[in-house]
Protein backbone atom coordinates (compact mmCIF):
# COMPACT_ATOMS: atom_id res chain seq x y z
CA UNK A 1 0.00 0.00 0.00
CA UNK A 2 1.36 3.56 -0.85
CA UNK A 3 1.95 5.57 2.51
CA UNK A 4 -0.24 8.41 2.43
CA UNK A 5 2.58 11.29 2.90
CA UNK A 6 6.59 11.67 3.38
CA UNK A 7 5.99 11.44 7.17
CA UNK A 8 4.47 7.97 7.11
CA UNK A 9 6.65 6.82 4.06
CA UNK A 10 9.69 7.47 6.40
CA UNK A 11 8.47 5.86 9.34
CA UNK A 12 7.67 2.59 7.73
CA UNK A 13 11.51 2.89 7.18
CA UNK A 14 13.99 1.32 9.37
CA UNK A 15 16.67 3.04 7.62
CA UNK A 16 14.82 6.32 8.25
CA UNK A 17 14.54 6.31 11.99
CA UNK A 18 17.23 9.37 12.41
CA UNK A 19 15.61 11.63 9.57
CA UNK A 20 12.28 10.70 11.90
CA UNK A 21 13.85 11.99 15.05
CA UNK A 22 15.29 15.14 13.55
CA UNK A 23 11.75 16.29 11.81
CA UNK A 24 10.22 15.65 15.07
CA UNK A 25 12.81 17.72 17.07
CA UNK A 26 12.87 20.66 14.38
CA UNK A 27 8.83 20.67 15.59
CA UNK A 28 8.09 20.03 11.21
CA UNK A 29 6.03 16.62 11.71
CA UNK A 30 2.99 18.68 10.61
CA UNK A 31 4.48 20.71 7.83
CA UNK A 32 5.83 17.37 6.72
CA UNK A 33 2.47 14.93 7.00
CA UNK A 34 0.88 17.98 5.17
CA UNK A 35 3.40 18.72 1.85
CA UNK A 36 1.94 17.96 -1.26
CA UNK A 37 4.05 17.63 -4.60
CA UNK A 38 6.80 17.59 -3.53
CA UNK A 39 10.27 15.84 -3.21
CA UNK A 40 12.19 14.96 -0.43
CA UNK A 41 15.61 13.52 -0.62
CA UNK A 42 15.95 11.49 2.42
CA UNK A 43 19.50 10.43 3.81
CA UNK A 44 19.62 7.49 5.49
CA UNK A 45 20.91 6.73 9.27
CA UNK A 46 24.14 5.67 7.66
CA UNK A 47 24.34 9.55 6.25
CA UNK A 48 23.70 10.72 9.84
CA UNK A 49 26.51 8.87 11.45
CA UNK A 50 28.62 10.39 8.40
CA UNK A 51 28.94 13.74 10.41
CA UNK A 52 31.29 15.06 13.29
CA UNK A 53 29.26 13.94 16.58
CA UNK A 54 29.82 17.55 17.73
CA UNK A 55 27.51 18.70 14.44
CA UNK A 56 24.22 16.27 15.73
CA UNK A 57 24.77 17.68 19.39
CA UNK A 58 24.47 21.58 18.35
CA UNK A 59 21.56 20.36 15.57
CA UNK A 60 19.42 18.64 18.30
CA UNK A 61 20.01 21.17 21.27
CA UNK A 62 18.29 24.50 21.75
CA UNK A 63 20.65 26.78 20.19
CA UNK A 64 20.55 24.38 17.22
CA UNK A 65 16.72 24.37 15.97
CA UNK A 66 17.33 26.81 14.04
CA UNK A 67 20.27 25.46 11.71
CA UNK A 68 18.92 21.91 11.42
CA UNK A 69 15.42 23.14 10.19
CA UNK A 70 17.64 24.87 7.36
CA UNK A 71 19.29 21.93 6.96
CA UNK A 72 15.97 19.89 6.63
CA UNK A 73 14.65 22.14 4.63
CA UNK A 74 17.95 21.91 1.99
CA UNK A 75 16.50 18.76 1.06
CA UNK A 76 13.12 19.24 0.33
CA UNK A 77 11.93 20.78 -3.21
CA UNK A 78 8.77 21.45 -4.76
CA UNK A 79 7.38 19.40 -7.32
CA UNK A 80 7.65 15.82 -8.00
CA UNK A 81 11.20 14.89 -9.47
CA UNK A 82 11.22 11.88 -10.83
CA UNK A 83 14.65 10.32 -11.14
CA UNK A 84 13.95 9.90 -15.32
CA UNK A 85 13.00 13.45 -15.32
CA UNK A 86 16.63 14.67 -13.27
CA UNK A 87 19.01 15.94 -16.21
CA UNK A 88 22.72 16.38 -15.31
CA UNK A 89 23.74 19.52 -14.36
CA UNK A 90 20.11 20.62 -13.58
CA UNK A 91 19.45 23.46 -10.50
CA UNK A 92 17.19 22.41 -7.97
CA UNK A 93 15.70 24.87 -5.65
CA UNK A 94 15.36 23.81 -2.43
CA UNK A 95 12.67 25.08 0.63
CA UNK A 96 15.12 26.70 2.33
CA UNK A 97 15.92 29.14 -0.44
CA UNK A 98 19.11 27.93 -1.79
CA UNK A 99 20.19 25.48 -4.80
CA UNK A 100 21.33 21.97 -5.14
CA UNK A 101 22.88 20.55 -8.73
CA UNK A 102 21.85 17.04 -10.09
CA UNK A 103 25.05 15.00 -11.26
CA UNK A 104 23.87 12.51 -13.59
CA UNK A 105 25.79 9.60 -15.48
CA UNK A 106 23.18 6.87 -17.00
CA UNK A 107 21.41 5.68 -13.78
CA UNK A 108 23.77 7.06 -11.49
CA UNK A 109 22.35 10.11 -10.11
CA UNK A 110 24.06 12.08 -7.30
CA UNK A 111 22.78 15.94 -5.56
CA UNK A 112 25.39 17.80 -5.04
CA UNK A 113 25.38 20.17 -2.32
CA UNK A 114 26.75 24.03 -1.56
CA UNK A 115 30.36 22.37 -0.26
CA UNK A 116 30.06 20.35 -3.47
CA UNK A 117 30.43 17.22 -2.36
CA UNK A 118 27.84 14.37 -3.99
CA UNK A 119 25.22 12.18 -2.02
CA UNK A 120 24.02 9.45 -3.90
CA UNK A 121 19.93 8.81 -4.80
CA UNK A 122 20.06 4.89 -3.91
CA UNK A 123 16.24 4.25 -3.57
CA UNK A 124 14.56 5.39 -6.63
CA UNK A 125 10.75 7.24 -6.75
CA UNK A 126 9.17 6.07 -3.81
CA UNK A 127 5.96 8.36 -3.95
CA UNK A 128 3.16 8.75 -1.26
CA UNK A 129 -0.84 9.23 -1.89
CA UNK A 130 -0.43 13.14 -1.45
CA UNK A 131 1.80 13.59 -4.99
CA UNK A 132 4.81 13.68 -3.10
CA UNK A 133 8.25 11.79 -3.73
CA UNK A 134 11.23 10.78 -1.76
CA UNK A 135 14.56 9.75 -3.35
CA UNK A 136 16.78 8.08 -0.53
CA UNK A 137 20.15 9.08 -0.69
CA UNK A 138 23.59 8.47 1.18
CA UNK A 139 24.69 11.52 2.66
CA UNK A 140 22.99 14.38 4.24
CA UNK A 141 23.14 17.65 1.77
CA UNK A 142 24.84 20.52 3.94
CA UNK A 143 23.39 24.18 2.65
CA UNK A 144 25.73 27.08 2.97
CA UNK A 145 25.42 28.41 6.80
CA UNK A 146 26.12 31.78 8.39
CA UNK A 147 28.83 31.88 10.35
CA UNK A 148 28.04 31.55 13.97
Amino acid sequence: MIPTNIYTLLQQDPCMTVLVDLIDIAGLREAVQTLRCATLFAPNNAAFKKLPPELIAFLVSPEGKPTLIDILLYHVTNGRQFTEKLYNGQKLNMLNNQQTTVNKNGNNICIIDSNGDCSKIYNKNNTTQNCSLVQKICSVLIPNLPST
